[in-house]
């Protein structure tokens, strides 16, 4: 600070001037040459803001899609799962049926045996029979004292012969029909092994997805009586809600699209319904959506539902 007082001071004015001015330029250039830098250093750092907001645009997007294609993914897991399961079930199911026929078989070879031996037997019966018979009439054409007995045996032994004979006549036609039993019970036997083979191959292919059998008359006829007896369950055991005021029922774990779907047919919208089920509604829901026994129950579907609907 000395030496600029002492500086101007040894300076005259035009000098002074001069200097002043001098400086003055230097620090116009200084700050339009900072200026055009910071201009410069703002322009790069805005379009390296703008690459990184369209970077941060399409990773958005490319994230959105990646959600859905997992949504989807998880969906198809999902049927797939069940779709296996339901396999397993009709494996199960006709396995258990293989089983009975094969009990019914080989019940129907021990009765067939039992009747082909008895049928042995009054042949042989019959046979001796006819044996007395014609000694019995050889006697009674030569005549004698013993024609009485004779005539009075050949009426015992026709008797009987005619009793056998009935007799056979009843069996043998008990036979044919056990025979055609047991044919028939040879084929459903081969066309259950079919079916369990086929559901087996089905399953354990490579997309992971098996072909579910149809299921049979009777199980149509015993969910749609189930189904009938939700429908009058509702309003009276359980709430009544319209699909205006469903919820999203997915979220309860072990019910997927599928599952809310075949529940929203049947009049279940909503986690309060699901909150009132009993044994014998979880029975009747099983069976109107042709579900797996025990699942509704394993998987604590009114724990859940009614932990959700106190948290709504």
């Amino acid at each position: 600070m000395e030496f600029l007082t002492q500086l101007f001071t040894q300076l005259n004015t035009e000098d002074s001037i001069k200097v002043l001015a001098f400086l003055f330029v230097a620090f116009l250039i200084g700050w339009i040459f900072s200026h055009w830098a910071k201009a410069g250093r703002i322009r790069k750092l805005k379009k390296a803001l703008k690459d990184k907001e369209d970077e941060l645009i399409t990773l958005r997007a490319k994230h959105k899609t990646l959600v859905e294609e997992f949504e989807l993914k998880d969906a198809d897991l999902k049927k797939a799962q069940l779709a296996q399961e339901e396999a397993q079930s009709s494996i199960e199911r006709l396995e258990r049926e293989h089983r009975q026929i094969g009990q019914e078989f080989n019940l129907m070879r021990q009765q067939n045996s039992q009747f082909q031996s008895e049928q042995k037997e009054y042949e042989a019966q019959i046979e001796s029979l006819n044996t007395q018979i014609i000694g019995l009439r050889a006697q009674h054409n030569q005549g004698g004292t013993g024609t009485g007995v004779s005539s009075q045996g050949t009426g015992i032994s026709a008797a009987n012969l005619s009793t056998l004979e009935n007799n056979y006549k009843h069996h043998d036609t008990r036979l044919e029909l056990l025979e055609a039993k047991l044919n028939n019970l040879s084929q459903e036997n081969q066309a259950l092994k079919n079916s369990i083979q086929q559901i087996k191959t089905t399953s354990t292919s490579s997309t992971g997805i098996s072909t579910v059998t149809e299921p049979s008359k009777d199980t149509d006829e015993k969910s749609l009586m189930a189904k009938a007896v939700i429908k009058n369950m509702i309003g009276n055991r359980i709430v009544k809600v319209t699909a205006a005021n469903k919820d999203n029922l997915q979220l309860i774990n072990g019910i997927g699209p599928f599952i809310e779907e075949k529940l929203n047919q049947i009049g279940i919208y909503a986690f309060e319904q699901i909150e009132q089920f009993d044994d014998e509604i979880i029975e009747r829901v099983t069976e109107a959506i042709q579900f797996f026994p025990g699942r509704i129950k394993r998987d604590d579907w009114v724990g859940q539902a009614s932990e959700l609907f106190n948290t709504n």
